[in-house]
């Protein structure tokens, strides 16, 4: 219902499915996690009625159908964003499966870029209402990365927006870095932790977290503290470093003036802003 009324309203209506070779040379990291899942059990293979899309939502004259998506985000390895750029798209509405996975993945991933995100919450499914919840819940994530709705509040506000001439978004240069790091024969998933060619990557251990007085230290402390991440985190990086392997540190800062942060007026970022966290 909610494509049909956006294709009324002149909105795009971007299907991106998934399809893996037979063979699995195709599935970006078949050894690992969700994506070992569509290997072992052929799910989604190409060519066949699992991977068409539902009858229900066959696209329609003016779709768009994303091709060469073989992961979980919807971005590396497709031409997503080159056909989002090309029609001039800067609010991205995301329905579809799985709600804790590809959506989600897909939803951080166009929050980074700086693409107003909404997220249809009833327009989602996962495999079970725990990871529902999770995610598309009043608390779940997706408040962090977008604006949560209902169906039919989007098609309220396709139903009341005004009719202007709008300028067309003025988008940075497309990325040069490479979709993906490892080609699909050679992903690491499921590979033996060898200590050469293995990094501990330790995210945001800042005062503005780690310490008492930091301003998002009362958030986390008392998970801090039921877990002692601190402590095991010191102790692993000694452990990991008298091993030999990397441990790469992964701060944030911002301008002070918010200049620098790539979604200032969305989720978790706009918090960033509002509340001067971070500031370099």
């Amino acid at each position: 219902a909610v494509c049909e009324a956006a294709r009324a309203k002149g909105a795009k209506v971007i299907h991106a499915p998934i399809s893996l070779a037979a063979d699995a040379s195709d599935n970006p990291n078949r050894n690992l996690g969700i994506l070992a899942g569509c290997n072992k059990n052929s799910f989604f293979t190409a060519g066949t009625w699992n991977a068409e899309i539902c009858e229900s939502m066959t696209p329609k004259d003016g779709d768009i159908v994303v091709t060469g998506k073989k992961g979980l985000d919807a971005f590396p390895g497709t031409d997503l964003e080159a056909l989002l750029r090309a029609n001039n798209i800067e609010t991205v509405c995301l329905a579809g499966f799985l709600t804790n996975c590809c959506v989600e993945s897909t939803m951080r991933t166009a929050y980074e870029k700086g693409f107003n995100v909404v997220t249809l919450t009833d327009c989602t499914a996962c495999s079970s209402a725990e990871g529902q919840a999770a995610a598309a819940g009043p608390d779940g994530t997706f408040g962090m990365f977008s604006t949560p709705m209902a169906a039919e509040e989007l098609k309220a506000k396709l139903d009341n927006a005004p009719a202007a001439d709008k300028a067309a978004p003025v988008y940075l240069p497309p990325s040069l870095a490479p979709p993906r790091t490892f080609a699909p024969a050679d992903a690491k998933g499921g590979a033996i932790v060898d200590p050469k060619t293995t990094a501990v990557l330790c995210i945001e251990f800042q005062n503005e977290f780690a310490t008492e007085g930091g301003k998002l230290n009362p958030a986390v402390a008392p998970v801090m503290a039921e877990n002692g991440m601190l402590a095991n985190t010191v102790a692993l990086c000694e452990a990991a470093r008298a091993k030999g392997a990397k441990v790469i540190h992964a701060p944030i800062s911002f301008a002070a003036d918010a200049s620098d942060n790539p979604n200032r007026n969305l989720g978790i970022l706009a918090g960033c802003n509002n509340d001067s966290l971070f500031t370099a």
